[in-house]
């Protein structure tokens, strides 16, 4: 009986982890920006990122579906560890330079006119 139960458990763990790996496959980054690294010392904040969304799936500080309440766990672990977070400010950025010192144009005088 002790088994059975353990099994049971082990298949359901098992279940779960499959279906969010099947709707996190599927997802994507949110079309819409979020305040996550950026805030000023009054408490706005200036929305800059992109958080990975699984299909389904919504899970934001301020908005979350039952999916999103159900799949809490398994999204914080793919967020932390696979699905990061794409932040605008470094991807635009003021100097978007690489470590060669040059923004990537191919130019070489460093893509300035």
């Amino acid at each position: 009986m002790k088994h059975r139960i353990l099994a049971l458990l082990a298949a359901a763990v098992g279940v779960y982890l499959a279906v969010y790996a099947v709707l996190s496959a599927v997802g994507g980054y949110s079309e819409r920006l979020y305040v996550t690294r950026h805030r000023y010392w009054f408490g706005l904040g200036i929305p800059t990122s992109q958080i990975w969304e699984p299909l389904f799936v919504k899970n934001t500080p301020w908005e979350r579906n039952v999916p999103g309440w159900i799949f809490a766990p398994c999204v914080w672990v793919d967020r932390r560890w696979w699905h990061r977070e794409i932040d605008i400010m470094e991807v635009f950025g003021r100097d978007n330079r690489d470590a060669s010192g040059t923004t990537g144009t191919g130019s070489e005088d460093g893509g300035r006119p």
